[in-house]
């Protein structure tokens, strides 16, 4: 059984929490590709001298470029969806018939919607 390279992570939190969660995973993905300009640099010397090993490293920077972006989109569609519910009027509240306390006895009031 192989192992899948991507999962998807699934939580919730308060609407008000949405824009610090998305500086997290910014800061997270800028922390953990902090070295890639000086990989590069180190990549570009490389090159005249061994191309072979040069061309793997590329692929393994094209690599880490795509995991970046895929963090970037998911932090956008985060912050799209976070401004989406902002601008949305808040619904209606729909009271529901709740039950009245009468002494010891509960009485609920049920309605049927007529067709």
């Amino acid at each position: 059984m192989s192992k899948p390279d991507r999962v998807s992570i699934r939580y919730s939190v308060d609407l008000e929490e949405v824009p610090a969660r998305v500086r997290i995973m910014l800061a997270e993905l800028g922390n953990s590709t902090a070295g890639t300009s000086g990989a590069i640099r180190k990549i570009a010397e490389m090159a005249q001298e061994d191309l072979e090993m040069c061309n793997e490293k590329m692929l393994k920077t094209i690599e880490v470029f795509k995991k970046m972006i895929i963090r970037v989109e998911d932090c956008l569609e985060i912050s799209r969806g976070y401004l989406k519910l902002k601008e949305e009027p808040a619904p209606a509240e729909e009271i529901p018939n709740e039950p009245e306390l009468t002494g010891k006895k509960v009485t609920v009031t049920l309605t049927r919607k007529r067709k």
